[in-house]
């Protein structure tokens, strides 16, 4: 079997060979069957004689016959397809598809040289062209093993992963024995990006049965474990696979994320730096590092767009705009999650207020929703439309179905995060299309003309470090829900296991955004104050061992860090009336959690850094007029927890302020918010149209 030899698809930048260790689905196929022996009874003695004496001969000695015969007749099938083999394993792909189309000229129909002109085909990069070959070998032999497994890896290359994705299924259905590992790997890759976890993990074991020492297959089952978040499983996997090749980023950077998810910081920040430290380099690599991660791990925006630009390397279409004067502009949001999720817990107080006389407003749904909860109900009634693309979200016939919709304005609710679509953005699907609420940092290409942020989150001389042109919602960008409500009664602290008396702080932030240089500033403020506790979200087991360990080891009682049970949201939000001060974390603050402990009235203490993702809490609190609780760095933010926890009346006022309609009103105003909105839409809207007219006069 003769390996592949382009690009691999995964975004590391070496040979598919080498990157995945896939090789074509059939060994070469001799057309010496049917054709050329109904050919052998009309050919002259000679010509019988040449073909007789090149199947018997050596390898060395075949070349010269077969050139000989096709001299004596330019079309003979079965000279041309061994020719074509020939050129092929000497990597000269151009001659081999001379050879093979000469070939074809005589036997049009024939599976196994239109298979292999696919492959020749592939090779010198023509994908498309190669797909339509194996599409033709299909149409002869309907569930032949080589034209399906071949158009299968064709589509996974060209990152068409559903369409690629129908034909890993068929192929399974019909060759069940199939025993290659590449075939199994990609197959689990594409259940993968659909979000169909457990069959993916079905097909991901059968390659490593096949290759289970496999470089490539190793680390994808390090990332599919990181899919379902057995975040231990997933550091075994990449740490063995980093083992084997140091040099592997995407591993490094998957392995500092599921190191992040399971609060493990043993390696003392190894394996962040070693990501790190190749992106900082006089040639930045633009590899498929963690993006959400490196917003937790530096207040750097330009390292987060090295990061953005690596992740979303695409080809752009250009667009085109539509009439500058237009006065009803319809809205399209892609999202992954319309159900209770952070994104739609914000934008759905938007939604609901915004004018239809100016909006007419489609929710696009690009993954399967699995849970149909009063959230979900919610958001389809708040819009016009809505429309699940799922599976099929990164496919050319989604894109075509999402321009049928007519969106004039589509907003990507992922960015680069949850199960993402890029490809519906870099198809230029829409006029204008804009990053919004997911992802708080570039997306690093061209793909997305505007993100949504403020003045406080995007200074007008920052504005350079990001590629999407800045439309500002002040005083604050995120929208919020104003129909949240808390428990009635409030619940007691006894149900959650806190003292009457403690001192409770409430550290609600995703275990990935607790970096060791936070957590050591919370320690210090619990040895300040003993009767000071620390208040986490729920946890696996595996970080609450870690946190324990880590503050025992600062010198802090471990049975002074509290884990909250899993609640429904009503319970979720009241709990934050129960803290004396939140905390949030740093580079990545905890944007969403911010918001809902605002709304429900805990003051919260943040850091304002460099990066989007590191002043969007603190955007939140000065929208409210609370820039005391705005920190300048970890050491500031230990000195003014340990102060307000000192000063009891002093955090008392602070709360009575947060708690206040006047102080209230400008984050969870969301009429005047979706009067903002309008506004800078249509203002965006006019300038890509004027742009567009002044590119063309």
């Amino acid at each position: 079997m003769t390996a592949r030899n382009d690009i691999c698809p995964c975004g590391s930048g070496k040979r598919y060979k080498h990157c995945h260790g896939a090789q074509d689905a059939s060994p070469l196929v001799s057309p010496e069957g049917e054709a050329s022996a109904n050919a052998e009874l009309a050919e002259s003695a000679s010509l019988a004689a040449l073909r007789k004496a090149a199947r018997a001969a050596t390898a060395d000695e075949q070349l010269a016959l077969w050139r000989a015969l096709v001299a004596e007749s330019p079309d003979d099938s079965e000279a041309g397809f061994n020719l074509g083999n020939a050129a092929r394993s000497r990597s000269n792909f151009a001659e081999a598809a001379a050879h093979y189309e000469s070939a074809l000229a005589s036997t049009p129909g024939h599976s196994g040289l239109i298979n292999n002109l696919g492959l020749v085909l592939e090779s010198l990069g023509r994908l498309e062209d190669a797909e339509a070959r194996f599409r033709d070998a299909l149409a002869y032999v309907p569930d032949g093993l080589q034209p399906l497994a071949n158009l299968a890896q064709n589509l996974f290359q060209q990152k068409r992963y559903g369409d690629a994705l129908e034909y890993f299924e068929r192929l399974v259905a019909r060759h069940p024995k199939i025993g290659q590992a590449s075939i199994h790997a990609n197959h689990a890759m594409c259940l993968m990006l659909v979000n169909r976890i457990a069959a993916a993990e079905a097909a991901m074991a059968r390659a490593m049965e096949i290759e289970p020492e496999h470089q490539w297959i190793m680390r994808n089952r390090g990332v599919l474990l990181a899919r379902k978040r057995d975040w231990v499983g997933a550091v075994a996997m990449l740490e063995k696979v980093l083992a084997n090749d140091p040099q592997d980023l995407f591993a490094a950077s998957a392995l500092a994320h599921a190191y992040g998810n399971i609060a493990n910081w043993d390696d003392g920040g190894a394996a962040i730096e070693a990501a790190l430290a190749r992106m900082r380099g006089p040639t930045p690599e633009f590899a498929q590092v963690s993006t959400i991660d490196t917003l937790a791990q530096v207040d750097d925006p330009v390292l987060q767009r090295v990061a953005g630009k690596g992740w979303l390397r695409s080809r752009v279409a250009a667009a085109s705009y539509a009439n500058a004067n237009k006065e009803r502009l319809h809205l399209g949001f892609v999202s992954s999650d319309f159900c209770n999720h952070p994104v739609p817990r914000l934008i759905m107080g938007l939604l609901e207020a915004l004018d239809r006389t100016r909006f007419e407003v489609t929710a696009i749904a690009s993954a399967p929703q699995f849970f149909h909860d009063e959230m979900l109900s919610r958001s389809k009634r708040a819009c016009d439309h809505y429309v699940e693309i799922g599976a099929q979200a990164m496919e050319a016939a989604s894109t075509a179905r999402v321009r049928e919709l007519g969106v004039d304005v589509l907003f990507d609710l992922n960015g680069i995060s949850g199960i993402c679509v890029p490809e519906l953005f870099a198809a230029r699907t829409a006029p204008m299309q804009v990053n919004f609420l997911g992802y708080t940092g570039t997306m690093g290409g061209d793909s997305h003309d505007y993100l949504i942020a403020d003045s406080y989150c995007i200074p007008r001389d920052m504005e350079g470090e990001y590629n999407e042109r800045v439309l500002r919602i002040d005083p604050c960008y995120l929208p919020s829900d104003p129909a949240r409500v808390l428990a009635d009664p409030l619940p007691l602290r006894a149900r959650y296991g806190l003292a009457d008396d403690a001192l409770v702080l409430a550290a609600f932030g995703a275990p990935f955004k607790i970096r060791q240089a936070m957590f050591a500033a919370w320690m210090s403020v619990l040895r300040a104050h003993p009767r000071a506790v620390l208040w986490l979200r729920p946890a696996n087991a595996q970080v609450g061992a870690n946190l324990r360990r880590y503050a025992g080891e600062s010198g802090v009682a471990a049975d002074r860090l509290v884990f909250a049970p899993e609640e429904p949201t009503t319970g979720y939000l009241s709990r934050f009336r129960l803290a004396d001060l939140v905390l949030d974390t740093f580079p990545y603050g905890s944007h969403t959690t911010v918001n809902d402990a605002l709304f429900a009235g805990a003051p919260v203490l943040t850091i304002a850094g460099r990066t989007f993702a590191a002043r969007a809490s603190a955007s939140q609190l000065a929208a409210m007029g609370l820039d005391e609780l705005i920190a300048s760095d970890l050491d500031d933010y230990a000195r003014i927890a340990i102060d307000l926890l000192a000063d009891r009346e002093r955090l008392a006022s602070i709360t009575e302020r947060v708690r206040s309609p006047a102080a209230r009103q400008p984050l969870f105003d969301m009429q005047r918010y979706a009067e903002e909105f309008t506004r800078v839409i249509f203002e965006g809207w006019r300038a890509l149209a004027e742009a567009r007219a002044g590119r063309e006069g």
